[in-house]
């Protein structure tokens, strides 16, 4: 690969790793990203099977590059190519270093390369500082999520402390979620609370570790049972039947659907009260019957279009607030921001790893025109994010489907 281990960063790397003891200041730019931000980065933007910025004690992915490696030298876009997901990167905050005049560290040249790689196709999901106001920060980035909440890293694993004195402390910085995709065509900027994601990350493991137990359980013969021929391939519980069966849940009750629906359309307003309650009012008369009509349509907006109140909040925030106060026109101005949104989406919309899971149990979902899709796969992103069952999720977006296609159905008959 691109270079070797004899330049002045890899000796230093080397001999650091090698020391008997260590103090939290020589730790520099080796601090690893913890499993729950990982995952959760992944059922938000992966599948991620390539770090960029890694070693062999460390790497989050399938497959990734070492410092001796140097990623800077690298073709990731092709890389990519033959692996078939996203890149990741926790990239080094060093100075910029050189060996032979090409970059080995330095934000700045990670960045370009970022950007040199996005123009040759991929995705590319980075786990930055939120610091704007730094002269690499990625203003071209095609989405960044900030992440709300202080977030930590875990030392190395080669890392052995000198003193009881080198612990690290709770908190470190801002984060932010970067991706880089010439394809991307959600909005431009999100928020993320870092106890929310951890949750996704949280559920991302729980799913994996799921698939993998289903994996050696299958593969694994029992006692004294009669030989079977070996099957190709295990076999996961990938159907609506066989996943009730293998949880336990022989039947959903009608309650627990209504529960779900109730999720779906009334979660939105825990976000929405919240941004309420930041603007400004003439009076209190006025706040109360603007938030009533905020609200009502926000309801509205989850059931019909399976928004959430971050998509719902930057579309008022896109209507002149002289409008806010006709409801119809704010109706007329959601409809046509979502039909606007499903078109410029089409199939490209990315959703966590889980949502497609149980979306592809749902027999005949992809024949569903695309905004029909995408408004299913959004409800069952909110039942996940409710930490609702994984057969009560397919159940309740079953009937959601059977409710969808009947009204495509009389559609096309009118």
């Amino acid at each position: 690969m691109g270079m070797n281990a004899d330049n002045k960063y890899c000796r230093a790397l080397a001999q650091l790793r090698s020391k008997p003891t260590h103090e939290l200041k020589e730790v520099g730019d080796q601090w690893r990203t913890p499993d729950l931000l990982f995952w959760g980065i992944n059922a938000m933007f992966g599948p991620l099977v390539l770090d960029l910025f890694a070693d062999d004690s460390n790497a989050k992915c399938p497959a990734w590059y070492t410092a001796e490696d140097n990623a800077l030298t690298q073709d990731w876009s092709e890389r990519l190519a033959e692996l078939s997901g996203a890149a990741f990167a926790n990239p080094p905050y060093s100075r910029s270093q050189y060996h032979d005049k090409q970059a080995v560290t330095g934000m700045t040249h990670i960045i370009n390369h970022a950007m040199a790689m996005r123009e040759k196709g991929g995705r590319y999901v980075f786990l930055i500082k939120s610091a704007t106001s730094e002269t690499w920060w990625p203003e071209e980035a095609d989405h960044v999520t900030f992440i709300r909440g202080r977030i930590g890293f875990d030392l190395p694993t080669w890392f052995v402390p000198k003193d009881a004195k080198q612990q690290p402390t709770s908190a470190f910085f801002a984060g932010a979620i970067v991706v880089f995709d010439k394809t991307w065509r959600g909005e431009r900027f999100s928020y993320i609370n870092r106890t929310d994601l951890e949750a996704k990350g949280r559920a991302s493991m729980l799913l994996a570790q799921f698939a993998v137990g289903r994996t050696q359980t299958d593969a694994a013969p029992e006692q004294d049972a009669e030989i079977v021929p070996e099957k190709s391939e295990a076999e996961l519980p990938l159907t609506q039947k066989a996943i009730l069966e293998t949880s336990g849940f022989t039947n959903v009750s009608p309650l627990t659907i209504d529960r779900a629906k109730k999720l779906i359309s009334e979660s939105i307003l825990v976000g929405v009260n919240a941004w309420l309650e930041t603007l400004p009012f003439d009076s209190d008369d006025v706040k109360q019957d603007m938030s009533e009509r905020l609200r009502t349509v926000a309801v509205e907006s989850a059931k019909e279009y399976g928004i959430n109140h971050s998509e719902f909040i930057a579309t008022m925030e896109s209507l002149d607030k002289a409008k806010w106060s006709n409801i119809r026109g704010i109706r007329a101005h959601i409809r046509e921001t979502q039909e606007s949104k499903d078109k410029a989406l089409n199939e490209s919309r990315v959703w966590p790893l889980e949502v497609g899971l149980v979306f592809n149990q749902i027999e005949g979902a992809d024949a569903l025109p695309v905004s029909q899709q995408n408004k299913l796969k959004a409800n069952i992103n909110q039942l996940w994010l409710e930490r609702m069952p994984t057969s009560e999720i397919i159940t309740t977006a079953g009937g959601l489907f059977n409710s969808m296609q009947g009204a495509v159905n009389a559609g096309n008959y009118r």
